[in-house]
């Protein structure tokens, strides 16, 4: 069993880890676990908040990864409907990844180290500088959590402040 936890946040500047692992092999723990994606955008004030089903697996050594399908409207614009989604977390940082529609591209969330990334928007591809202000990854086989918050800049200036929580498991459906 692989067990990862993970918090780092800016005010301490220090991590603690603790990882298990058995084997170097990937093993799908479910196809349909529930995932709760909580998203807040400080810009504008808006946020996001849907639970829908997906495959977690576990890469003993590595991390777990959780992939979904994103349905529920497209009325907003953005061009998420339908896109794959895969959520890959080590022990210190996650990266998601979109395919398919307009919004191809990786976001790569690491704290203590700015990343650009390529990501595709409606209007095309955007090449954003990445900082991760907080980074929390407590995942087991039974699921659990990644919490970030995070900022996206374009060439320097603020594009968004961005809170991410994502809740894998039980805790998913009863909002917990």
């Amino acid at each position: 069993m692989a067990t990862i936890t993970t918090t780092t946040t800016a005010a301490t500047a220090a991590t603690t880890t603790t990882t298990t692992a058995t084997a170097a092999t990937t093993r799908v723990i479910s196809e349909n676990m529930p995932v709760r994606i909580v998203s807040t955008f400080a810009v504008d004030g808006s946020t996001s908040d849907f639970v829908t089903f997906a495959r977690y697996s576990v890469c003993a050594g590595v991390g777990y990864t959780v992939e979904y399908t994103e349905y529920g409207g497209d009325d907003d614009g953005i061009g998420y409907e339908g896109c794959r989604v895969c959520v890959a977390a080590t022990e210190d940082a996650i990266s998601v990844e979109r395919s398919g529609g307009v919004s191809d591209g990786v976001l790569m969330l690491e704290y203590g180290r700015k990343h650009y990334c390529n990501y595709g928007t409606p209007y095309g591809q955007l090449n954003v500088g990445v900082t991760v202000g907080q980074l929390a990854i407590t995942l087991s086989e039974d699921g659990g959590e990644i919490y970030t918050e995070y900022t996206l800049d374009l060439n320097g200036s603020l594009l968004s402040q961005v809170g991410l929580r994502i809740v894998i498991g039980g805790g998913a459906v009863d909002g917990k």
